[in-house]
């Protein structure tokens, strides 16, 4: 009857049914891959406490958009895991918005990007990137990159840039 046990199950069984994708749908509402992005922030919440700010800026009018089922949640844990955890804390900023025809879903943390960082970034952002050849732990945002090529073509993709030198965004 614990009721912290239960709510972090219930979190766990969202993430894993949206990774079964039973009804074979590469896309969803934005409305729905929220309720995947929000169990995913429940867990890490739980695990790094007041250490991490999680702040949403999203529009209700953008919630029916259509988006790929996972996209934002390894992008939100690549800025977590190298923004808040390497700092010891953080705030995490989810923005969207629309222009022109395009649906535009940021991510800004508060993180260092040294010149290392960014080649790294870059590496694996690259159009030619052959995610076979990286490490586990490196692949979320080739893949998120390569899934939006795919899905919608150029100039679709994920973008990483340093706004200043405590804050990036990923777009």
């Amino acid at each position: 009857g614990n009721q912290k046990v239960s709510q972090m199950i219930e979190a766990l069984a969202t993430l894993m049914d949206a990774g079964i994708d039973r009804k074979k749908q590469p896309e969803v509402l934005l409305s729905e891959e929220m309720i995947y992005v929000n169990a995913y922030l429940y867990i890490i919440s739980e695990r790094l406490g007041k250490r991490l700010t999680i702040k949403k800026e999203l529009p209700e009018e953008i919630m029916q958009y259509k988006v790929p089922r996972l996209i934002l949640q390894p992008v939100i844990e690549n800025s977590i895991e190298h923004g808040v955890v390497k700092k010891g804390q953080g705030t995490v900023v989810l923005n969207g918005y629309k222009k022109g025809k395009y649906l535009y879903l940021e991510i800004v943390n508060e993180a260092v990007l040294t010149k290392e960082d960014e080649a790294k970034i870059e590496r694996l952002l690259d159009v030619n990137y052959d995610t076979s050849k990286e490490s586990s732990g490196s692949m979320g945002i080739a893949n998120v990159n390569q899934r939006l090529k795919i899905l919608y073509g150029e100039p679709c993709g994920l973008s990483m840039e340093k706004i200043d030198d405590e804050h990036v965004c990923a777009r």
